[in-house]
């Protein structure tokens, strides 16, 4: 029989022993122990492939990093403009959407003496001073159009970013809104406020 010839038979034990793992990543033993010899010293070659580790090594290049970091950034920057165009997560009633006159927003007992009430249906905002005399303001903060919430010591305020406008004038007192709330002609009738 050849030596390229098999005669099917079975090798036996070796005599050196089980198999053992060898290469990058093979368990080693404690130096003296004779179980395991120590990883061979020099450059090793990363496994490729099926079934081979993935993630940051020597296979990925500076190309595709660069390439991956514009996208995200693109879709940042997409989200954000939109974000932004949509009111911020505000509602966005938009400028200009006040009630018709003759509208009645609520009764004038409603509306506490040196307060306000807020009127979102409407997008109104009416304070009073001493008495009757009340006022009213688009509710439609002029930042980012997000609706104000309340009147308190004097001060219409707005949530969503911390303006604050005056009770009696709408100017601003606060920022980051740079101009005042628009006016609203109001006028109480029968015990009620109405929009002139």
């Amino acid at each position: 029989m050849s030596t390229f010839e098999s005669d099917n038979r079975s090798p036996g034990p070796d005599p050196a022993g089980p198999a053992r793992p060898t290469g990058p990543g093979a368990p080693t033993a404690p130096a003296g122990s004779g179980d395991f010899a120590p990883p061979a010293a020099g450059p090793t070659r990363p496994a490729t492939g099926p079934g081979a580790p993935s993630g940051p090594g020597p296979g990925h290049s500076r190309r595709g990093l660069i390439v991956g970091t514009g996208v995200v950034v693109a879709a940042a920057a997409a989200g954000t403009t939109w974000f932004l165009r949509s009111g911020g997560g505000d509602p966005d009633p938009g400028p200009g959407s006040l009630p018709p006159a003759g509208t009645t927003l609520g009764a004038l007992a409603d509306v506490p003496p040196g307060g306000g009430t807020v009127y979102p249906d409407q997008q109104v905002v009416v304070t009073r001073g001493p008495g009757d005399a009340v006022r009213a303001f688009s509710a439609v903060c002029t930042h980012q159009h997000c609706l104000v919430s309340r009147v308190d010591g004097g001060e219409i305020d707005c949530p969503c970013h911390g303006s604050a406008f005056d009770a009696t004038t709408g100017t601003v007192l606060r920022g980051p809104a740079r101009a005042a709330l628009t006016p609203v002609a109001v006028t109480v009738v029968d015990g009620s406020v109405v929009t002139t």
